[in-house]
């Protein structure tokens, strides 16, 4: 946008309607919101050292996928690969509504609800779910740090197919 037409549009701000300034802060917050997803993704791209394959290092740039994201193909395997490969969003499409939907993962949100929000498919909205979720559990901490309190907890000993029994037997619907 021409810096003209940018001042033009703030000036015409204040005359805006409630529900236009809302459609206006829909699209701006979307567009912000893609934006972190580009940057996300601009920035595995740039941590790319080594084939996905087998791991050589000699590897070329080989044009771009239908959504702009770099290829790469390794000289050693021929094979062609993108930064996503190996990770939960390998072949995830709708890359602008991924945040919407880890938000409403982020609300608890059933999937039926989550699939209506952000207008995807429920089969599409289970996929991203398990998508999500594998990568977090894939990324064990390596050390504990800090302050750790641990509390001991009682659990009552089953005597369950044993002969005998050191306590006299508990009647049904105990504490």
């Amino acid at each position: 946008m021409q810096h003209d037409d940018f001042n033009d549009l703030l000036r015409r701000v204040p005359d805006f309607t409630t529900p236009q300034l809302k459609r206006l802060r829909h699209h701006i917050e979307k567009r912000v919101k893609l934006e972190a997803v580009y940057e996300t993704l601009t920035a595995s791209e740039e941590a790319v050292t080594q084939c996905p394959y087998c791991q050589s290092k000699t590897f070329i740039r080989w044009g771009s996928s239908e959504n702009e994201r770099q290829r790469y193909r390794c000289k050693r395997c021929a094979k062609t690969f993108n930064a996503l490969v190996g990770s939960p969003l390998y072949r995830m499409r709708k890359e602008e509504l991924w945040l919407e939907y880890v938000e409403t993962m982020r609300y608890g949100l059933s999937l039926r609800k989550a699939a209506k929000v952000t207008g995807v498919s429920l089969r599409t909205a289970f996929r991203w779910r398990h998508a999500f979720l594998s990568s977090p559990r894939d990324h064990k901490a390596t050390s504990l740090s800090g302050i750790i309190e641990a509390d001991e907890t009682f659990l009552p000993e089953s005597f369950k197919g044993k002969k005998t029994m050191p306590r006299p037997a508990r009647k049904r619907g105990g504490r």
